[in-house]
């Protein structure tokens, strides 16, 4: 006020500080676009509803008028010490007599609020090292991510309870490819894998990990495998700057597509099977009808590779991530670019769509808040708005799916890790360690009870969410 900071202009910042760790908007973005409007309706950023004590604290750290705050940390204490504390009496001369009384039951959200408000004051007011912070965002993160939880205890089904407890095994390792593998996909029946890497193609049985067969046909690596959503194709992208349409029963070849002029990296195929996306560092994006393999249509727009492609499951939006660092969003059946998405520095390395459709997931080579961590970003894939940031990677982010029902997002990074998220919250859930390099490609199987990865060490791994 006046050019001069008071104690309650630090609580605001704390105030802020919980707003955007709830709802995953920026206070300074927002005060960008409209000044201090956000700040009266802040409760309407919330992607959940929060419980009444939390909402009447953050409510006063964010108030407007400076008169109307907090004054004090002590005042914030206050808030957040259970009424039954407050009214027990003081200690005078005892009677000899104790009245019967019962322990007062503390919500559960009120001790993880004190250690937030607390943590940040602390923060805010004593400045920090590079260190304090990075452990600092991970405690807040952590905190209101259990507060969320604990607002909304039904939200959890049991495959995210049981990957939360750390009940997840590496059921099996699968070896056979000669190089790296650098893409895996699984029928939709969950009963066959399919990777990709070397010169070849290869099938193998998820449930007994047993090599089915290996399909040859390319002259270079083969980039990326995806299966129809049909379960009767198989397409593989080359080096070689092909691609090629397998029947994945007989397992032999049908036809092979040219039209690109460099290396195919990305596929994907749509809902009902009939519409083929590729994606070349040819800077292109190609539509193919299935079915006969004749080429649709050429979009372009982005000035160099496309490394990423995803359809929306009701065939309308194609989303495309590009070294030239920036998500383009597509009209599918028209070919016109509709928006584009420009909140990376870095190279954008791999987009996903949720099953419902709502929500877009991009990773990048973006470092987070300059302490060397790897971002993934959500967005509302219907207004292109950015709903929240993901870091905790230390190397690049190669690859990231949805499960089936759209609550957990995975995540393989060249930091040799695999991550499983909360899509509610954005809370890291567990980090899965067994691959000795980077791993390439991640992917769930339909009923989400297992994951499946691809590495650089040359194998594939699975990963058993659920018992």
């Amino acid at each position: 006020r006046d050019g001069k900071a008071f104690p309650a202009s630090d609580l605001f910042g704390v105030g802020a500080t919980c707003f955007h760790l709830l709802t995953g908007n920026s206070p300074f973005q927002l005060w960008m676009e409209s000044g201090y409007a956000w700040v009266s309706n802040w409760r309407e950023y919330l992607r959940s509803p929060i419980n009444p004590e939390l909402d009447f604290v953050i409510d006063k750290l964010l108030k407007k008028d400076i008169q109307e705050r907090y004054q004090s940390a002590e005042e914030v204490l206050r808030d957040l010490t259970p009424k039954q504390l407050l009214a027990l009496p003081p200690v005078g001369k005892s009677s000899g007599k104790l009245p019967p009384t019962k322990a007062p039951v503390l919500p559960k959200s009120y001790p993880l609020l004190r250690i937030l408000i607390l943590v940040s004051a602390f923060i805010l007011l004593f400045g920090f090292s590079e260190s304090w912070y990075k452990n600092f965002r991970r405690i807040q993160t952590s905190l209101v991510s259990r507060l969320i939880q604990h607002n909304n205890p039904g939200k959890n089904d049991a495959i995210l309870s049981q990957i939360s407890l750390g009940k997840v095994s590496l059921e099996n390792t699968l070896k056979g490819h000669e190089n790296s593998v650098l893409s895996v996909a699984i029928s939709p029946d969950g009963k066959t894998i399919a990777s990709s890497g070397d010169r070849t193609i290869k099938l193998w049985n998820l449930a007994t990990g047993k090599l089915i067969s290996s399909l040859n046909g390319h002259f270079q690596q083969v980039n990326v495998v995806v299966i129809s959503p049909d379960g009767k194709l198989l397409v593989s992208a080359s080096d070689d700057n092909t691609i090629k349409i397998w029947n994945l029963a007989t397992r032999k070849q049908i036809r092979t597509l040219i039209g690109h002029s460099d290396s195919v990296h990305a596929l994907a195929i749509s809902a009902d099977s009939e519409t083929l996306v590729s994606a070349s560092d040819d800077n292109t994006i190609k539509i193919w009808d299935l079915a006969t393999g004749e080429q649709i249509r050429t979009l372009a727009g982005h000035t160099f590779w496309v490394r990423s492609v995803a359809i929306s499951p009701n065939g309308v939006i194609l989303a495309s991530g590009s070294f030239d660092k920036t998500i383009k969003i597509w009209n599918l059946a028209k070919g016109y670019p509709i928006r584009t998405l420009e909140g990376n520095s870095q190279t954008v390395t791999t987009v996903a769509i949720s099953p419902n459709g709502k929500t877009l997931a991009t990773a990048s080579r973006d470092v987070y808040d300059g302490l060397r961590l790897r971002t993934i970003k959500l967005w509302n894939l219907a207004t292109g708005r950015e709903i929240r940031t993901l870091a905790g990677h230390k190397n690049t982010v190669t690859s990231v799916a949805f499960s089936a029902d759209g609550k957990i997002i995975a995540s393989g990074s060249r930091d040799r890790t695999i991550k499983l998220w909360n899509t509610a919250t954005g809370e890291e859930i567990l980090t899965l360690a067994g691959h000795t390099n980077t791993v390439t490609s991640v992917t769930f199987t339909p009923d989400g009870k297992t994951l499946v990865s691809g590495s650089e060490d040359n194998t594939i791994k699975i990963w058993r969410l659920s018992q």
